[in-house]
């Protein structure tokens, strides 16, 4: 690299300087990373020198380094080789918490005026390192890895095949995870255990509000135990902000640095963003109003891991061909946000919205292999679509929460789709609460227009389908229609209790200009409910206003058998079918459509329904069916 000399090296480990003036910079890289990461940022810090350390966490290391000293002791060992007194300290991820270390165990002048770190980790005081962070950090992992492996590739990313792309992030992470892994793990237990509180040097953090190194309450949770830092979030950064948005952090880092160091005016390339302080970014407050459910165990971010452009080539990579196994047991994780559409009732998310979330989560599982829905329909002709999902929800959603997604696959069955397992978590009141634990299958149907241009690959194949009437499981049923009957004759008899509602299926309800998908179901689950609820005199508004009663959903399931086609009728039945100890009720939907002189049973679904009373003494509180609720839930009227 141009205008970067070598001036140390020992014990494995190296300095680099770079071409600038001014006061000194010494840059951390972060795990199965190089010094050359620095390059762009630095070409930002123009009134600065900076020297790049190479650390013995770099790309393709064998991980026995930690035998002989944590992180902070090879960063301290690194910054006696360089040359010229450190005005600053700068770190990226798992070089930013090594900064952190030398630091807070730092006995007397660490040496350094300042610092900037980059997407730390930290675990405040009381998160448990336990399986479901070990997963769902594996799942960030590979994430990040998928990141950076396209930042190496850089413009020939766009030329590549995704799902060649895919293959050279599978080799990537699984050395990563077998010998990085566990390191991240111990020193992301060790980060809540830091004295940070005696930190005198002032420090700039900075991270991005969906990146999982950071998240907005363990942000909070850093900011409070360490008066030193100023911690801000940004909408913009990524993981790997110092690099893709190294103009932004550059124009930041070189305001605050100014300002700490006094250091004299440069002819700056960014300016500073607006100021954003971390408190912003903090979950809202639970309702004092909500049901009280069981929260599940802190979910820990994943260290970053970009191939070494030194250590490994990119064009290394391109050797091994494509992702060959679909389902391979890795870990996939999402970031989203409900939307605000299924804010209804006060800033309560109603149970759709948890369900359109899984179905983002496992899509992104798709992407990360190389074969997301769009490559799949134009390429192979095939229309990705959810079949089945089955989903608990333990606890409440509020708009504006973030919410981590977790997609994990599991053993198939012939013949019956790919089947995942997926969990929702919010960060909430100090701990990870789990809102939604589901499973799902996906199944892929060979689309009718014939967009596909190439084979279909050998890992797809198992679960492609003519349609969905051709998965093993999918047991649709027909129903005749004898001469001079109607359709409420055969669905809803006198007696049955049943309700039924017949509406058109709208071309925005449906995939692939051909048939509804997974998510019309799911709506449609949501409006016969309230449907039937207004027609036996129990309307949500009516509840609300005279019980203070708030609809909700504990479980749901939904289920594809065969399909149906734009514009056909559909026939929708809602039946309850058992009221549980006066607080709750479950009910079916069955979608049928007609085809000829029967008809054909195209989805059903399953619900559990509840109340929560939200006003008044018993606010927070279950509410209890009487009997005058319990006679119309089973047949007649309040």
């Amino acid at each position: 690299m141009t205008g970067w000399d070598t001036v140390a090296r020992a014990d494995g480990l190296e300095v680099r300087r770079g071409p600038g003036q001014g006061p000194v910079l010494v840059a951390a890289h972060g795990i199965e990373d190089s010094w050359g990461i620095w390059r762009d940022l630095a070409e930002h810090l123009s009134g600065y020198r900076v020297y790049a350390l190479q650390l013995p966490w770099h790309g393709g290391n064998s991980y026995a380094w930690r035998a002989d000293g944590s992180p902070g002791e090879w960063l301290r060992r690194a910054l006696e080789l360089v040359p010229e007194r450190p005005a600053a300290l700068v770190g990226h991820s798992f070089g930013a918490n090594a900064v952190l270390e030398f630091l807070a165990r730092c006995d007397g002048d660490p040496g350094v005026g300042a610092a900037v770190l980059a997407a730390p980790f930290y675990r405040p005081a009381g998160f448990p390192v336990s399986p479901a962070i070990r997963l769902r950090s594996e799942g960030a992992l590979r994430k990040v890895i998928r990141q950076g492996v396209t930042l190496a590739l850089g413009p020939r990313a766009a030329r590549i095949d995704p799902e060649i792309i895919a293959a050279m992030t599978q080799k990537a992470s699984d050395r990563a995870v077998v010998g990085g892994l566990p390191v991240f793990h111990r020193e992301f237990e060790a980060s809540g255990r830091l004295d940070l509180s005696g930190i005198k040097v002032p420090t700039l953090v900075l991270a991005g509000v969906d990146d999982e190194s950071l998240t907005p309450m363990r942000a909070t949770a850093l900011d409070r135990a360490m008066p030193a830092a100023t911690v801000r979030l940004r909408g913009v950064y990524g993981h790997f902000c110092h690099v893709t948005q190294a103009r932004e952090l550059a124009g930041e880092a070189d305001v605050f640095l100014r300002r700490i160091l006094s250091a004299p005016p440069v002819t700056a390339t960014a300016t500073e963003p607006a100021s954003v302080p971390v408190s912003d970014y903090a979950p809202a407050p639970e309702s004092p109003h909500a049901p009280e459910f069981a929260a599940a165990p802190a979910l820990a971010p994943a260290p970053e891991c970009v191939p070494d452009p030194i250590c490994a080539p990119a064009s290394d990579f391109e050797e091994e061909g494509t992702v060959t196994k679909l389902l391979d047991g890795a870990p996939t994780t999402y970031v989203g946000m409900p939307r605000y559409e299924g804010a209804n009732i006060r800033t309560w998310i109603g149970f759709k919205h948890f369900m359109y979330l899984a179905e983002e989560a496992v899509l992104e599982y798709f992407r990360e292999r190389g074969v997301g829905a769009r490559d799949m329909y134009h390429r192979y002709g095939l229309g990705l679509e959810i079949v089945d999902s089955s989903v608990q929800l333990p606890a409440t959603l509020f708009v504006d929460d973030r919410v981590y997604a977790t997609v994990v696959s599991a053993t198939p069955k012939p013949d019956q789709g790919a089947p995942f397992t997926i969990t929702l978590t919010v960060e909430r009141g100090g701990e990870a609460v789990t809102v939604l634990k589901g499973k799902l299958r996906v199944a892929l149907v060979a689309v009718k227009d014939g967009s596909g241009t190439e084979p279909v690959p050998a890992m797809l194949a198992p679960f492609v389908v003519p349609e969905v009437a051709a998965l093993a499981n999918a047991k649709s049923a027909s129903l005749p229609i004898a001469p001079g009957q109607e359709v409420a004759d055969v669905l809803v008899p006198e007696g049955s209790g049943a309700h039924l509602w017949s509406w058109r299926a709208p071309y925005y309800y449906c995939h692939f200009s051909d048939r509804l998908q997974h998510s019309a179901y799911v709506r449609t689950l949501e409006e016969v409910v309230d449907r039937f609820l207004h027609d036996r005199g129990l309307a949500i508004g009516k509840l609300l206003e005279e019980r203070a009663w708030i609809p909700v959903v504990s479980r749901a399931r939904v289920q594809v058998l065969s399909d149906i086609f734009m514009e056909e009728t559909v026939h929708t039945v809602f039946t309850v079918e058992d009221v549980i100890k006066d607080t709750v009720y479950t009910a079916r939907m069955d979608c049928y459509v007609r085809r000829g002189e029967s008809l054909e049973l195209a989805a059903t679904a399953t619900i559990m329904h509840g109340y929560a009373i939200s006003r008044g003494e018993e606010a927070g509180t279950v509410a209890l069916f009487d009997e005058d609720v319990k006679a119309a839930l089973l047949g007649g009227q309040a």
